[in-house]
């Protein structure tokens, strides 16, 4: 979940390792550090360039992985939490869609901070029915899952 964007926007790259990374992926400069944004573009169902992933991918381990490599839950418990969090992300790509709301990025991570921006414009939240209020009870029970489960938070 971490790859495909939904617990990070951004993965931060090590200047050493960015001209055999260029090669692999896209690399934008922001502020003068070299980044990718999330989806990873070579995600899919798995990493397709796992021996070459940048540090940062290696070292990175939320807060779920750490207490299952610590053996303070069990397998089917970390997949029941994975299962939770993407059927809610689900839910919240459906309530986007039904909304007809055009968010900018491609990132979920970044589409759940511009949506919480446009949700906290009183101009918006006029406009929403009482039905689609649930968006925001949606981004909320997703947002606790991963700041309990996961350590992380789209904050």
């Amino acid at each position: 979940m971490c790859c495909d964007g939904t617990l990070i926007g951004f993965v931060q790259l090590e200047q050493k390792e960015v001209p055999a990374l260029r090669e692999l992926m896209a690399i934008e400069e922001e502020h003068n550090e070299n980044i990718f944004f999330q989806p990873c573009e070579n995600y899919c169902n798995g990493c397709a360039i796992y021996t070459e992933r940048p540090e940062n991918c290696k070292k990175f381990k939320c807060n779920l992985l750490e207490k299952l490599e610590q053996k303070q839950l069990t397998f089917d418990s970390a997949i029941h939490t994975i299962e939770l969090a993407k059927e809610k992300r689900a839910a919240i790509e459906e309530q986007i869609t039904a909304l007809n709301l055009n968010l900018r990025s491609q990132s979920f991570y970044f589409k759940m901070i511009e949506l919480n921006k446009i949700l906290q414009t009183p101009d918006y939240n006029s406009y929403l029915t009482a039905e689609n209020q649930s968006i925001k009870n949606s981004i909320k029970e997703l947002e606790e899952l991963l700041i309990e489960k996961f350590n992380l938070s789209f904050c």
